[in-house]
């Protein structure tokens, strides 16, 4: 039982680790899927960063691919300037 925890203790700060890397990693594999031309996976990708990491840099870089998907993807202009403008905001 004592093993269980101090073996738990220690992996703790890898685990931290582990979740900060978590958006940098997520938005790599939706560059990557994108780079595929499996658009609707990666747009779900950067919309999960957007809502789950909220104010990290990761977050607008999402927003940013996703402008350039509506605009030169999906064709819609009107769209992809309104998403530009949120990013404006932040």
């Amino acid at each position: 039982m004592l093993l269980g925890v101090v073996s738990s203790v220690a992996f703790y700060p890898l685990y931290q680790q582990y979740q900060q890397g978590m958006p940098q990693r997520l938005l790599s594999h939706a560059i990557e899927l994108e780079s595929l031309d499996n658009i609707e996976k990666a747009e779900q990708i950067y919309r999960k960063l957007i809502q789950k990491y909220t104010g990290r840099e990761e977050a607008a870089a999402s927003l940013y691919r996703i402008a350039k998907l509506q605009q030169y993807e999906h064709r819609d202009v009107r769209k992809a300037l309104l998403t530009y403008l949120k990013l404006e905001k932040k």
